[in-house]
């Protein structure tokens, strides 16, 4: 789920309440369906500070933040990207089956 911290508050509670009881409804549906439920969510934001704001709702944090990955933006990984772009080049070149290419 990208940008979970856009989700409105109204959301957030429906979002929570299918990962705690795994179980949903589908619109129109009159009984609820069992789910096997396994979430990756992703933001931008700082969701810590959005709950402290109350834009997020602290329990639905709590349930998303069991393992926390943070990524640096590519502005800051620094020659990273270079030996990262080489790397696409590569993938690409052989996906194609084309020649490497050298860099000029």
């Amino acid at each position: 789920m990208d940008e979970v911290d856009a989700l409105p508050l109204s959301l957030q509670g429906k979002l929570l309440k299918a990962i705690e009881e795994k179980r949903v409804r589908r619109l129109g549906a009159v009984v609820d369906q069992s789910i096997d439920l396994k979430l990756t969510a992703a933001t931008q934001a700082e969701l810590s500070a959005r709950v402290a704001e109350g834009r997020f709702r602290a329990d639905l944090y709590y349930r998303l933040a069991v393992i926390l990955l943070e990524l640096p933006s590519l502005r800051e990984r620094g020659t990273d990207v270079l030996d990262l772009a080489r790397q696409f080049f590569r993938q690409y070149a052989e996906g194609h089956r084309l020649p490497p290419q050298k860099a000029q």
